[in-house]
C-alpha cells in the first residue's frame, strides 16, 4: 500500500481515507499504509482551521460542522476522515465534483453504495456486499489498493493512445486532402487516385488503430497531470503537431511534384513520377506513425513492447512495396528499380528531424514551465 500511496502522489492523485473508525486507529492505519506520510494536523475546532499545507486529519462530527465553503477548501489538504457516515462521504463526492475534480471512490459495504454511485468512477472491492458491487464501476477481485493504481495506468495509457491515433488521423489527413485539392488546382490531373487513396485510409484508419492500440503501460503516464473534467480530446499541442507534421508532409509532397530539380533525383515520365510519390507519401505515413506513438526523440523507445505496432508497420511497408512493383494498372503503379524506392524512403526521412526539433522545444518549454511553477510555490 505504501507503494501504491507513493503512485498516487506521484500521479497527482490524491488519497483520502475515509473510514467508521475512530481517530486514532484511523490516523495509525494511515500512516502504516503512507496515505499520512509526513505529520498531519488533526482539526478538532470548525472554528479554528490551522494555517499551512500540512494535511488534516479530522472526525465526521468536525466536518457536519463545516460548510461546504470551507470543506472546499480544504479538500486539498484532507487526508484521513474518522467516524464518518454514509452522508458524509457522499457530501465529499459532492463537493469534489463541484471542484472540477475527477472522483474515484473505493467501498466494500452497503453504507458504501450511495458514495461509489455518485462518484465518477466506483471501484467496489470484490469481497464486499452485493450492493456495493453493483452501485460501483469497478469490481477489485483481490481487494487490494494497488489494483485501483492499475487501472489508473491502464486507464491513462489507453486514453494517451486515443490521442495519439487522433493526432496521427489528422495528420495524414492534412497531407492527403491538401495534397488532392492543391495538386489538382495547381495543373496535377488526379495525384492520387480513389484506390490509392483507400489504400491510405485503411493505413490511417484499420491499421492504424490497431498499431497504436498496442502501446504498452509506461510508468511515464502516471507522472503527467490528470486530465481535467472540461479538457477537450483534442489539445493545442495535438492540434500544433498535425499542422506542423502535417503541413510539412503537404509542402514536401508538392515540392516533389512541382520542383525541377528533384526531377533529377528521380527522373522519370509522368507516370513513373507518380508511382514515385505515392511510394513517397506512403512512407511518410509510416515515418509520422513513428514520431507520433512517442513523444521521446528516441523514436524506438519501448517499440519492441507494442508487438502490433512492430508486425504492422514493416507489413505496411511490405505490401507498398508489392503494390508498386505488382499493383499496374489497379494502383496506377509502374515498378520502381530498388535505388528509386531507397531514395524515397529517404526522402520520407525528412519529417524526423523536424519532429526532434518540435520535440525539443516542447521539452524546454515545458521545463521552463515547472521551474516557473516552483519559483512561484518557493514565494
Amino acid at each position: 500500500m505504501t507503494v501504491a500511496g507513493e503512485e498516487c502522489r506521484t500521479a497527482r492523485i490524491q488519497t483520502v481515507m475515509i473510514t467508521g473508525d475512530n481517530a486514532d486507529t484511523a490516523e495509525a492505519v494511515a500512516r502504516s499504509c503512507g496515505i499520512l506520510p509526513r505529520g498531519g494536523v488533526r482539526l478538532s475546532d470548525p472554528d479554528r482551521i490551522p494555517a499551512g499545507d500540512d494535511p488534516v486529519v479530522l472526525e465526521g462530527a468536525v466536518l457536519r460542522a463545516l460548510p461546504d465553503e470551507k470543506v472546499s477548501e480544504l479538500l486539498p489538504r484532507i487526508a484521513v476522515i474518522s467516524r464518518v457516515t454514509p452522508t458524509d462521504k457522499s457530501r465529499l463526492v459532492r463537493l469534489a465534483q463541484q471542484k472540477g475534480h475527477i472522483v474515484g471512490m473505493t467501498g466494500d459495504g452497503i453504507n458504501d453504495a450511495p458514495a461509489l454511485k455518485a462518484a465518477d468512477v466506483g471501484f467496489a472491492m470484490g469481497s464486499g456486499a452485493d450492493v456495493a458491487r453493483e452501485a460501483g464501476d469497478i469490481v477489485i477481485t483481490d481487494d487490494n489498493f494497488v489494483s485501483v493504481t492499475r487501472a489508473v495506468l491502464y486507464g491513462r495509457t489507453i486514453f494517451s493512445s486515443i490521442r495519439k491515433f487522433i493526432t496521427y488521423q489528422l495528420t495524414m489527413n492534412l497531407a492527403a486532402v491538401g495534397v488532392s485539392v492543391l495538386g489538382t488546382m495547381l495543373g496535377i490531373e488526379n495525384p492520387v487516385t480513389v484506390i490509392q487513396m483507400l489504400w491510405v485510409n485503411m493505413i490511417m484508419d484499420t491499421l492504424g488503430s490497431l498499431a497504436f492500440a498496442g502501446e504498452p503501460a509506461l510508468e511515464d503516464v502516471m507522472r503527467l497531470p490528470p486530465v481535467k473534467r472540461n479538457e477537450p480530446i483534442l489539445t493545442r499541442s495535438m492540434a500544433a503537431q498535425t499542422v506542423l507534421t502535417g503541413g510539412f508532409a503537404l509542402t514536401l509532397s508538392m515540392v516533389f511534384l512541382l520542383s525541377p530539380g528533384l526531377r533529377l533525383l528521380f527522373p522519370g515520365n509522368r507516370l513513373h513520377r507518380l508511382t514515385q510519390f505515392f511510394a513517397l507519401f506512403v512512407f511518410m505515413g509510416i515515418v509520422i506513425a513513428f514520431t507520433t506513438r512517442t513523444p521521446r526523440i528516441n523514436l524506438f523507445a519501448h517499440l519492441t513492447e507494442n508487438r502490433a505496432f512492430c508486425l504492422i508497420m514493416p507489413a505496411v511497408a511490405v505490401m507498398q512495396l508489392l503494390i508498386v512493383w505488382f499493383g499496374g494498372e489497379v494502383f496506377r503503379c509502374v515498378p520502381l528499380p530498388p535505388a528509386e524506392l531507397g531514395r524515397c524512403a529517404l526522402l520520407a526521412l525528412l519529417v524526423v528531424p523536424l519532429d526532434t526539433v518540435r520535440k525539443c522545444v516542447l521539452r524546454i518549454l515545458g521545463e521552463r514551465k515547472r521551474m516557473a511553477t516552483a519559483d512561484a510555490r518557493t514565494v
